[in-house]
């Protein structure tokens, strides 16, 4: 697995981990081969970047714990991750889950009414 990050954001898995912060060679969450994957499964920077940090936040989902001396706290990161998300999702004009929806409304009437279900009669 690999890692690469051209500051000059030449190509949209650069774009993808500027995004989401993940720029630091020696502390990364997402390989090379996995934003290649998202950006062709979603055809886009927008949405394979919410799909990228859809997976950093699973990725500090687990739990907390301590050890002797030691002790690991994803809470705030997992904060920090899902505050940018929104951020980014704001900036980039999408939803911030990579999940759309567009709202219907759908009349009904009774099959045995007079009703035409073509015209609607609401608010007369």
């Amino acid at each position: 697995m690999s890692f690469s990050f051209d500051i000059n954001v030449s190509t949209d898995k650069d774009q993808v981990r500027l995004y989401t912060g993940d720029t630091d060679e020696n502390a990364f969450f997402l390989h090379d081969e996995t934003i290649d994957y998202l950006l062709t499964a979603e055809g886009s920077v927008a949405g394979a970047t919410m799909k990228a940090f859809n997976h950093i936040l699973t990725k500090l989902s687990d739990p907390d714990f301590s050890a002797d001396w030691i002790s690991v706290n994803y809470g705030d990161a997992f904060e920090h991750f899902r505050r940018l998300r929104r951020d980014v999702a704001n900036e980039l004009g999408v939803s911030p889950t990579g999940i759309s929806a567009t709202p219907q409304v759908v009349y009904s009437y009774r099959k045995d009414s007079d009703q035409d279900p073509d015209v609607s009669t609401y608010g007369e």
